[in-house]
């Protein structure tokens, strides 16, 4: 089994999110180990505003060459960090789409239809509505967007000032 985790960094700023870790988990029999591995949300993550644009970060999920059976994904629900502010999370909007084109572009764009897999709050911790299958060949790659958003009618949310939310996503890998 292979688990992924998403953690998000947070930054001293009113309503602003920060820096984002892929972190790998890999199978006890990979020679590949633990290794974590920085993603970054769009420009603006550190500006984001009510009513403002979204803010979006990739996370690629590759097959490798020692890879010897087909599987399928889970992306886990949103799980806050200790310290973060439930009334920040409860008024992120969080979109989550998934492309099996490494090509794919992690924007607007990229929530068509049929893409979605999480469309709430930041704070439901809504796990994906499906599963997603992964090829047993070498270089197969799956990319899930993140969208986060700040509503407009948060503007007057004052509880919102100076909050931070580190989110933590798992996704569960099995064959």
């Amino acid at each position: 089994m292979l688990g992924l985790g998403l953690v998000e960094h947070p930054q001293r700023a009113p309503a602003h999110l920060g820096r984002v870790l892929l972190i790998h988990r890999f199978h006890p029999c990979s020679k590949n180990g633990t290794k974590p591995r920085p993603i970054h949300f769009s420009a603006g993550a550190l500006a984001l505003e009510p009513g403002g644009d979204p803010v979006y970060a990739a996370v690629a999920v590759r097959t490798t060459d020692t890879t010897t059976l087909d599987g399928t994904l889970a992306l886990q629900g949103a799980v806050l960090g200790a310290g973060d502010s439930a009334d920040l999370a409860a008024a992120l909007d969080l979109r989550v789409a998934y492309a099996e084109d490494s090509l794919a572009a992690c924007d607007a764009d990229a929530f068509g239809p049929g893409s979605i897999i999480v469309d709430t709050t930041l704070a439901a911790g809504t796990p994906a509505t499906s599963t997603q299958a992964v090829d047993k060949e070498a270089g197969n790659v799956l990319i899930y967007c993140f969208e986060l958003s700040l509503p407009a009618d948060e503007s007057t949310n004052q509880a919102l000032m100076g909050q931070t939310v580190s989110p933590s996503w798992e996704i569960r890998a099995e064959s």
